[in-house]
């Protein structure tokens, strides 16, 4: 700090003496005079650097503002007499977590690289800020983005031919664009949602010929639900709001119910004293009836959402899983409410499915027991199987997977068991895995344990490289599977 040659020490104390400290080294090398060199210091954390390349160390103090942390300086005029500016060291940018200030491009000046979430909003990025004298910006890019993601879709944005990927995070929507080789692009922010993303669906609102996005929220206190509208070229009009209403707004469906050929929304709102079902209809272009549509309402159970051809009619019909029953639509907005064939407890997922060689409708059922087969025969019954396994089952996607013709299972695998490297007495732990149930044609099904995961946000099935077979593409929002994974299908037994 004086420039004699050794090693002083400067600290920060942030309890009774809050500030910054520098203790010189004297002739012995041991500690002497200590001065006070910035005090009233908000937050402990500082850096040492010649931020405005005079010769001497200046100081770069943390401050914080609104939830942001700013980072300013204090300038030694020399002699170490510092002067705090309230000019920030980053300049025209929001408030960050982190900096490292550094000379990256060789000039003298110290450049800084900054990490930005914009309180949690958007996926985590570290942002390079290249400086020129008295902070100016010379250039300013992202350096990298983390791969978080909690979900995608599959929708042709581009219009090749193939089908590209829009995944969501906190409040930011993204895309990555895919060839008909099945190379991709770089992830590309897309839109920024005005609220953190729930849940992602996509589906042609105005009937235009082009796929629209539609979100909903994860507040409790204010569920919302709105679509984009795609205008094609990877452009989409701002937000349009079909849900907003205080109390919560569980999940929603794209359902067709009248068979007008209209895409409607099925919502299942809870609000303090009911629960139920709701019908926003879409009376044409993507316009929605402002008043919703109730199918049912309950004040003494928690209705869990469904979509499903029930009847056989080719027209999705709306479940309610926590009552097993289903609402069959009778005209001028009346339903008939009846037993569901499917009754087990807490159902995640229902797939139609092609598993054995006759014409009766089957059914693939996951629920929080286990993977069941609901085939209806030919006395007009409902029978169900259950599919043996050894593992608990969190997710489930049917496709295709070897080209015999006949539906298999992928599964996201879960087993209860001994955490590795810990005594028997001491650790136990989830070890997750992706498992195919391979199909013998009859229903009788093989399972073929894939590859070794963490938690995943969810798995889609899709020909990513347009070769003829299902490849399986993967998402998750932590680490060490954060991001977007594709696992392509080699078609080995």
């Amino acid at each position: 700090m004086d420039k004699d040659g050794d090693q002083d020490l400067v600290y920060s104390d942030g309890y009774s003496n809050r500030g910054i400290y520098w203790i010189e080294r004297n002739s012995k090398g041991g500690f002497g005079k200590n001065h006070a060199l910035i005090g009233s210091l908000e937050l402990e954390d500082f850096q040492l650097g010649d931020f405005d390349s005079d010769g001497d160390l200046d100081l770069a103090y943390f401050t914080q503002q609104n939830q942001y942390t700013f980072i300013k300086w204090a300038e030694n005029k020399g002699n170490n007499v510092f002067i705090k500016s309230q000019k920030s060291l980053l300049p025209n940018i929001k408030g960050s977590q982190s900096f490292v200030f550094e000379d990256f491009n060789g000039d003298k000046i110290k450049d800084v690289l900054f990490y930005d979430d914009d309180k949690e909003k958007i996926r985590p990025r570290y942002t390079m800020v290249l400086q020129q004298r008295n902070n100016q910006v010379k250039e300013k890019n992202t350096w990298i983005i983390k791969s978080n993601c909690s979900g995608f879709v599959f929708t042709d944005l581009d219009k090749n031919g193939t089908k590209d990927l829009v995944g969501y995070y906190n409040n930011e929507l993204f895309y990555i664009l895919i060839d008909n080789k099945g190379k991709y692009s770089k992830p590309l922010e897309l839109l920024k949602s005005p609220f953190k993303i729930e849940n992602l669906k996509c589906a042609d609102v105005d009937n235009d010929g082009k796929d629209d996005l539609l979100i909903c929220s994860d507040d409790r206190n204010n569920g919302k639900l709105g679509w984009y509208k795609n205008e094609g070229g990877i452009k989409f009009k701002p937000f349009n709001i079909i849900h907003d209403e205080k109390e919560r707004l569980i999940s929603f469906a794209i359902i067709d119910y009248d068979n007008d050929g209209n895409k409607d929304v099925a919502v299942n709102y809870w609000s303090d004293k009911t629960r139920g079902f709701y019908i926003y209809k879409n009376i044409g272009k993507g316009i929605f009836n402002k008043n919703r549509t109730m199918v049912t309402e309950t004040t003494d159970s928690f209705p869990v959402l469904g979509v499903c051809d029930v009847n056989g009619n080719k027209i999705d019909e709306l479940i309610d899983h926590g009552s097993k029953t289903w609402f069959n639509y009778k005209g001028n907005e009346k339903w008939e409410k009846l037993p569901s064939p499917f009754q087990d407890q807490f159902i995640k997922d229902i797939y139609k499915a092609k598993l054995d060689n006759n014409d009766s409708p089957d059914y693939l059922v996951l629920s929080i027991s286990k993977l069941k087969w609901l085939e209806y025969n030919n006395k007009e019954q409902w029978q169900n199987k259950t599919l043996p396994d050894d593992f608990g089952t969190d997710m489930i996607r049917v496709g295709d997977i070897n080209g015999d013709g006949y539906d298999d299972v992928i599964c996201l695998a879960n087993k209860y068991s001994l955490a590795e490297g810990f005594d028997a007495d001491l650790s136990f732990s989830s070890k997750y895995s992706i498992v195919c149930l391979l199909n013998d044609k009859s229903g009788n099904f093989i399972p073929k344990t894939l590859f070794p995961v963490s938690g995943l946000t969810n798995i889609e099935l899709q020909d990513i490289d347009n070769d003829g077979d299902l490849d399986m593409l993967t998402s998750g929002s932590q680490w060490p599977t954060a991001g977007i994974t594709v696992w392509k299908n080699l078609r080995i037994n």
